[in-house]
C-alpha cells in the first residue's frame, strides 16, 4: 500500500511538472519518507481558502475564473450545455455555485470544506435545482429531468431492492466528479 501511495505522488508530481509547474516541486526533489511528507505539507501551506460566493478577488467566482474558464472566456458548465461568459471576477447570471458533495450532507456547516474550491463547480441554476441534494448515481428508470448533460431519476445504484432518486452527469464529466469524490 505504501508503494501505491508513493507511486501516486510521484505520478502526480511528474504530471504537474509537465504543466509548467517544474519549479514548484523543486524543494521536494530527492526526499523520501517522512522528509518528503513534511516537505509536501510545508509546500502547500498556508492554505488559501476563498470566501464563498461574492464578487471580486478572494471569492469563489474569482477561483472559477482560474479553474473553469474556457479559452474563449466561457464557463465550463458540467451541468448543462448552456453557454455563458464570465463577467470579470463576478458571479455569472443563471449559474449557481454547486457543492459536488451537497452541503446538507454535512449539516449546512460553513467551514473551510464548504468553501473549498475542489468541491465546488459553477452550475446551471435550473439543473442545480433539479439535482437538489440527491446522490450521484446511474439513472436506470425514465428520467424526471434530462437536459442532455444532467439526468435526474430513479436508480437501483445503491440498493438493488429499491429505487432511489439520483442524478447522473454526462459521460464527459464523470471523471471530474469521480476525482472530486476520490
Amino acid at each position: 500500500m505504501k508503494h501505491f501511495f508513493l507511486g501516486f505522488w510521484c505520478l502526480a508530481i511528474c504530471g504537474l511538472s509537465a504543466y509548467g509547474q517544474e519549479t514548484y516541486y523543486r524543494s521536494v526533489e530527492g526526499l523520501k519518507k517522512s522528509e518528503l511528507k513534511t516537505a509536501l505539507h510545508e509546500l502547500v501551506q498556508p492554505e488559501k481558502v476563498l470566501n464563498y460566493g461574492g464578487k471580486g478577488e478572494g471569492y469563489t467566482w474569482s477561483g472559477f475564473v482560474s479553474t473553469d474558464r474556457m479559452p474563449d472566456g466561457t464557463v465550463r458548465d458540467r451541468y448543462s450545455d448552456e453557454v455563458r461568459e464570465f463577467n470579470g471576477l463576478n458571479a455569472v447570471a443563471g449559474m449557481n455555485i454547486e457543492h459536488s458533495f451537497p452541503n446538507s450532507w454535512w449539516g449546512h456547516t460553513v467551514n473551510n470544506a464548504y468553501c473549498y474550491l475542489f468541491n465546488l463547480f459553477p452550475s446551471d441554476g435550473t439543473a442545480n435545482g433539479r439535482k437538489s441534494n440527491h446522490p450521484i448515481g446511474v439513472v436506470t428508470d425514465t428520467p424526471s429531468f434530462d437536459n442532455g448533460v444532467t439526468r435526474v431519476g430513479k436508480s437501483t445504484s445503491y440498493r438493488a431492492d429499491s429505487l432511489i432518486t439520483v442524478w447522473e452527469p454526462a459521460d464527459q464529466w464523470k471523471g471530474d466528479f469521480a476525482r472530486t469524490y476520490f
